[in-house]
């Protein structure tokens, strides 16, 4: 049997040339996301907005100024203090940005450790 190859076609003949198929190769994947993950899965973003609603109406975020926050939160089981700017987004709902720093419980209270010599050397 003998075989002919094309580019992007694998051709299986016999030696009969009429009777030549081509065979497709199958195409390589492409990185990347697909269409099906795209797709957004609501019921985690249900749980999202959910935890960012429970930050606020469970008292675990105070407002500093119109657009900083301070907020308590859990990361990979650990406690955080999370002070961050916000932001607006496309649909007008307030959204945590880049800047800001979360603090483990250990730098937290060194932080409030500091907090007399800080006013002090704001007070000279």
């Amino acid at each position: 049997m003998a075989t002919k190859r094309v580019k992007s076609k694998v051709c299986v003949g016999s030696s009969d040339d009429s009777e030549v198929e081509p065979i497709s190769k199958p195409d390589k994947k492409k990185r990347g996301t697909t269409q099906a993950q795209k797709v957004s899965n609501p019921a985690k973003k249900a749980k999202k907005d959910s935890d960012s609603d429970d930050d606020s109406s469970n008292g675990n975020s105070w407002s500093l100024s119109a657009k900083r926050f301070v907020t308590i939160n859990s990361f990979r089981g650990k406690m955080m203090v999370d002070i961050r700017e916000h932001y607006l987004d496309e649909n007008g709902e307030q959204k945590p940005g880049k800047k800001g720093i979360s603090l483990s419980l250990d730098q937290w209270e060194k932080l409030k450790e500091f907090i007399p010599q800080i006013d002090a050397k704001l007070a000279s």
